[in-house]
């Protein structure tokens, strides 16, 4: 079985975050010592809003020894659905941002997006919990 891939992104779109306490627990990775932590440049769009939170999440991933890939697309969905089929991946994982916003639709319709042009896999959504 392929490892599991998280997908990274600027923006609304999907992102990643450090896990929730006992979110990743050692049998997950020792079950997948070849996870992919996944960062989409989109060639349109905004910029990254919050470079440091960006570059903070993508080295926890590589201290949890994830292998980083850096993607440029223009669409987060096409890259990542792209990515997926070329290695033969067989689960995703996609970070959600607490966002309840209008934003929140751009993000669904990018997961929409994925499982439309993917080839089937198994998806899951791990959410990030609001700071307060």
């Amino acid at each position: 079985m392929a490892p599991p891939q998280i997908t990274s992104s600027r923006g609304p779109t999907p992102t990643a975050a450090p896990p929730k306490s006992g979110q990743f627990p050692e049998s997950f990775l020792t079950k997948y010592p070849e996870l992919n932590v996944i960062h989409v440049d989109r060639e349109l769009g905004p910029k990254e809003s919050n470079e440091k939170a960006l570059v903070a999440n993508l080295r926890f991933a590589e201290s949890l020894g994830a292998q980083v890939v850096r993607l440029k697309g223009r669409s987060v969905a096409d890259a990542v659905a792209e990515f997926v089929r070329s290695k033969h991946i067989t689960q995703v994982i996609f970070g959600r941002a607490p966002i309840h916003d209008w934003r929140k639709y751009l993000y669904l319709s990018a997961v929409h997006r994925f499982l439309r042009e993917s080839p089937p896999v198994d998806v899951h959504i791990v959410t990030q919990e609001v700071e307060e």
